[in-house]
């Protein structure tokens, strides 16, 4: 799916030791076979990482919102041990989820205030 955002990522070198976080598989590449994940998923630092990454979430819905909310709402403590063990494939970021919240809730109210 092509992001509106231009796909520019930064350049990062694999570490010596690469093993899948979420899966615990020996990497061959920057991706995990097995699971999909990326590598550096998880380790993003710079705001505009953060900023491209909230744009993508917010302009592309997909199941990831749907899970997070599940364990979220749930399952919380399973949800944040797997996110701090780097298990982040299968779910939205804090504040990705955050700003989709957000939106949610606005539409809703503009939706709302239309009826009445």
């Amino acid at each position: 799916m092509k992001s509106i955002i231009s796909n520019r990522k930064i350049q990062k070198k694999l570490p010596v030791p690469h093993v899948c976080r979420n899966c615990q598989t020996r990497l061959v590449s920057r991706y995990c076979h097995n699971c999909g994940q990326d590598l550096f998923s998880g380790t993003e630092k710079t705001i505009n990482e953060i900023i491209y990454n909230t744009f993508d979430t917010v302009f592309a819905f997909d199941n990831k919102i749907l899970i997070t909310l599940k364990y979220l709402f749930f399952f919380p403590g399973k949800l944040t041990k797997n996110f701090f063990e780097g298990k982040v494939i299968c779910y939205v970021y804090p504040a990705k989820l955050f700003w989709f919240a957000t939106l949610f809730f606005f539409a809703m109210l503009t939706f709302n205030s239309k009826i009445e």
